[in-house]
Order: structure tokens, then sequence, then C-alpha cells
């Protein structure tokens, strides 16, 4: 039985949230390029010094 609480009417469902699955492997492949781009920049500014 499905009470009220667990599922209530106003929040909706995770069902819309699937469209952005295709979106995820490029929002990772950009975050991983930005994490090298400041490692690289990390190291030149250490070489520097």
């Amino acid at each position: 039985m499905r009470t009220s609480r667990q599922t209530p009417p106003h929040t909706p469902r995770r069902v819309p949230a699937d469209p952005r699955l295709p979106n995820r492997p490029l929002l990772y492949a950009s975050a991983a390029a930005l994490a090298l781009w400041m490692i690289v920049l990390a190291l030149t500014a250490l070489r520097l010094i």
C-alpha cells in the first residue's frame, strides 16, 4: 500500500530526468577536461617557480 507520504503528488518523479542521461557523459568529459587543464596549469606554475 502506497501512502501519500511516500509519493507526494507535488513532487515530480525522476522520469523527466531520463532525457538528461545522454548529456551526462558530455558533462563528465567536460569536468575531466577541466580537471586535467587545472592540473596542467598547476604543473606549469610549479615549473615556472
